[in-house]
């Protein structure tokens, strides 16, 4: 496997054919990887977006969509860890 990457693009080549490319971010510390070249279980876990989990704590009550709504506007940094998010 072979990577070559400029300013503005990252190739991923195999054999010398190429597997993957894709933008590269102008912003340092940014990705831009693509949900498709993601595990499935990355891909799911990506998919649980701060109106998402409200959403889903919204169908086990009132209760639980307050307390979630409050420790999302509390800690709007904390992130679920992979293998925590809620059922779906």
């Amino acid at each position: 496997m072979e990577v070559r990457a400029t300013p503005s693009c990252v190739e991923v080549l195999l054999g010398g054919r190429r597997v993957a490319s894709h933008v590269r971010s102008e912003e340092r510390g940014r990705f831009t990887t693509q949900a498709e070249h993601m595990p499935a279980n990355h891909r799911a876990h990506a998919q649980w977006t701060p109106s998402r989990i409200f959403s889903w704590a919204a169908t086990l009550g009132p209760s639980t969509a307050g307390l979630v709504e409050e420790v999302m506007k509390r800690r709007p940094q904390l992130p679920l860890r992979p293998g925590r998010h809620p059922p779906g």
